[in-house]
């Protein structure tokens, strides 16, 4: 007796449903795919007992006429695909065939349908069995029911989760479809509770701040791009807004709700050195590619996706959410909000180092890369006002100017600034790493980056590592301000270094920058940033180390040129401000 035996269909329709259907938000999803498939306009749901007892879904779509209606609920019939050809070229959200009788495989399934011009008929199947076929009374467009969701499959049911955990999944899954359709009207109802409403909206930012509120919406930084056939558009939460709580990270590939872990890297890193340890951005981010780069039939449930050139896409986001990013600057904003002014130079305060140019005044000057220069449009990082353009005098022009502030140093670590609404303190190691790490990516952007002669070349003895390591990538290093040659058996010779400042040694630190770049593997994205961070920190002023008052004034100017100054390359404060009324309260005066 042969071991291998033909399932029964009956069997064959649970297997399938038990891919496609795993709990009620699963159902749902498939529903609603089906309707924005249909061309509706306005999407009802209802739910009942978290799901278990009903969802319905009607839409104002296409309808179906009596063949189509029947036909609908028998497995892999659909009216998306035609060939195999038809597969490298999906351009719907549903395909398989698969949706509607795997439902019906576990549930009581009620469709009602009405194509325009044409009779309504309701359609019910249960269980997986026969189909009964009426006419009905209805509209243009289709209702489907699902009820008793797992009743023939009892031992399904113990897995769904509280009635409070399903609820939410299933409410998601609209926000997923209203985000990615803002201009299609939802509803959602739990029993006698409507849950959510959306009537259709002018665009993505509206439909955000109808879910979330305006102000979140509103703080929102505008993402756009375009290049080799691909489109990246969306909203990104600013840096210092990130946080630890609920994440939203919703990424849509040509329509399709996903989840790639990949892409969620790439946004990340576009944030790169501006994030505070542990927090994630809110990102909603839409892509578009060709749809021969893309794979959607690579899971049952839809939610994966494979691409044709997976690098290039990883390359493409992360830059485009970086230029997102980098057009920002809240230094102008800060200074009027505090109330405070550029301290005036003393002293040769502005002679540097080899006359080495003052490469963070020019931050806020030149264009370059992924940090250009701000427009005069853009809203500032932290504070909800219009960047004002930095004058190059130290005198502020706006009309409520204060005087100039007074600093203290305090412990030899921290810088502390009076301003009009309390008091600042800077972190210098912080906001010395920020500055240096901002200029060393301005001078990797330049085609001639400035670079400093040293009075005498450093000379270094390389391990094979090393040696390999500098061999791969002379280019990045010089491209950052290093002037490096050869000088006998795995030995270098340093003669100039990047020119970003003052008390910038980094000859001290080249041969550990090597070390990095022995240490990484495989073809790391944005090395040059990586060096450049390491290479910020080791170098930058350390804690206990005493700084003159004009030092200290160089480093506030400095440090509010940068397009992040309240943030280091770690995503650590730079600057934390303390209220007067905090302080008020704490003498309880308040």
């Amino acid at each position: 007796m042969t071991k291998i035996l033909r399932l029964d269909p009956t069997l064959i329709s649970l297997i399938a449903a038990g891919e496609v259907v795993e709990r009620p938000a699963s159902v749902l999803k498939e529903l609603v795919d089906n309707a924005l498939d249909a061309g509706a306009t306005r999407i009802a749901v209802e739910i009942e007992d978290a799901g278990r007892r009903r969802i319905e879904v009607s839409d104002d779509g296409e309808g179906m006429t009596r063949e189509d209606a029947e036909l609908a609920v028998e497995r892999h019939a659909t009216s998306k695909i035609r060939s195999a050809a038809d597969l490298a070229a999906i351009s719907t959200l549903g395909f398989r065939g698969e949706a509607l009788p795997s439902i019906a495989a576990v549930s009581r399934l009620e469709i009602t349908t009405a194509a325009r011009g044409g009779e309504a008929l309701r359609v019910r199947v249960e269980a997986g069995g026969p189909r009964r076929v009426e006419t009905a009374v209805r509209g243009p467009g289709t209702t489907v029911v699902v009820r008793d969701l797992f009743f023939a499959t009892p031992a399904r049911r113990k897995f769904l989760k509280s009635d409070a955990t399903e609820l939410r999944r299933l409410v998601e899954v609209v926000i997923e479809a209203a985000l990615a359709r803002p201009d299609i009207a939802f509803s959602v109802r739990s029993g006698a509770r409507e849950i959510l409403r959306q009537p259709a909206s002018a665009g993505l930012a509206d439909r955000i701040a109808a879910l979330y509120g305006p102000d979140y919406s509103a703080a929102l930084l505008p993402c756009a791009a375009e290049a080799g056939g691909r489109r990246l558009r969306g909203l990104l939460q600013r840096p210092d807004q990130a946080g630890r709580g609920p994440r939203r990270q919703l990424l849509f590939v040509n329509g399709r709700p996903v989840q790639d872990r990949a892409l969620s890297q790439a946004a990340l890193r576009g944030y790169a050195s501006s994030l505070p340890r542990g927090a994630v951005p809110h990102v909603f981010l839409f892509l578009t590619v060709p749809v021969a780069e893309l794979d959607v039939n690579v899971h049952p449930a839809k939610r994966e996706v494979r691409f044709r050139e997976p690098d290039q896409l990883f390359g493409f986001v992360q830059s485009t959410v970086r230029r997102a990013l980098g057009g920002l600057s809240p230094a102008g904003d800060m200074e009027r909000a505090w109330g405070f002014r550029r301290v005036p130079a003393r002293d040769g305060a502005s002679a540097e180092r080899g006359a080495a140019p003052a490469a963070a005044a020019r931050l806020a000057r030149e264009p370059r890369g992924g940090y250009r220069t701000p427009s005069a449009d853009q809203l500032g990082l932290f504070l909800n006002a219009r960047l004002r353009e930095r004058p190059t005098d130290g005198e502020l022009t706006s009309p409520a100017e204060t005087a100039a502030p007074s600093l203290w140093q305090l412990h030899d670590t921290f810088i502390l600034v009076q301003t009009r609404t309390g008091l600042a303190l800077i972190d210098q190691h912080s906001a010395h790493e920020r500055v240096l790490y901002e200029a060393l990516i301005a001078a990797f952007d330049r085609a001639a980056p400035d670079s400093q002669e040293l009075v005498f070349p450093r000379t270094y003895q390389l391990g094979p590592a090393e040696w390999q390591a500098w061999e791969e990538h002379s280019g990045l290093l010089e491209r950052l301000g290093f002037r490096v040659e050869p000088f006998g058996e795995r030995t270098l010779a340093l003669s100039a270094v990047p020119a970003v400042g003052w008390r910038f040694e980094p000859e001290e630190e080249f041969l550990d920058l090597l070390g990095d770049l022995a240490e990484a593997r495989g073809a790391e994205p944005n090395r040059h940033e990586r060096l450049a961070r390491a290479l910020a920190c080791r170098a930058a002023i350390k804690a206990g180390q005493r700084l003159t008052r004009e030092e200290m004034a160089r480093l506030f100017n400095d440090l509010f040129a940068t397009a992040l100054p309240t943030a280091d390359v770690h995503g650590r404060p730079a600057v934390i401000q303390i209220r007067i009324e905090d302080l008020a309260r704490r003498f309880e005066r308040a």
